[in-house]
């Protein structure tokens, strides 16, 4: 083997050598930016599952003071109408009316507020995978 063939073996060597550096370079950024993507979508991920527990909670919480206030305002009216038993069914009834109405809204509120926290949900969803597709 003559000189020029030495380092055309050589120079063919450290080509190879380099190639394979580079290659295992290159995964090990693939790994890094993976890892930081994945960390990216679970942040994005738990803030909207934080987020859209609030909104359900708030939703819940507001039927729950909508029909409590309709109790209360029931026991008012029947406080009101005194010991005349005329007056006290027509404050039942009236009571009762407020109080199925009440439930009814309450029931609407916490549904409106699980769309909303379901659009929510969505949306982060389809932010998450815009991250993962770039």
């Amino acid at each position: 083997m003559d000189f020029k063939e030495s380092v055309a073996g050589t120079k063919t060597q450290v080509k190879e050598v380099v190639k394979e550096k580079a290659v295992e370079k290159i995964e090990e950024v693939k790994d890094e930016v993976r890892e930081d993507v994945s960390a990216e979508v679970d942040k994005i991920m738990k803030d909207a599952e934080v987020e859209a527990e609030k909104i359900r909670q708030a939703g819940k919480n507001a039927g729950v003071a909508l029909v409590g206030e309709a109790e209360l305002r029931k026991k008012q009216l029947v406080k009101e109408a005194g010991s005349n038993p005329l007056k006290k069914l027509a404050a039942e009834k009236t009571g009762d009316a407020l109080i199925k109405t009440a439930k009814g809204k309450a029931t609407k509120l916490e549904s409106e507020a699980n769309v909303k926290a379901d659009k929510l949900m969505v949306e982060a969803q389809k932010k998450a995978d815009a991250i993962k597709s770039r």
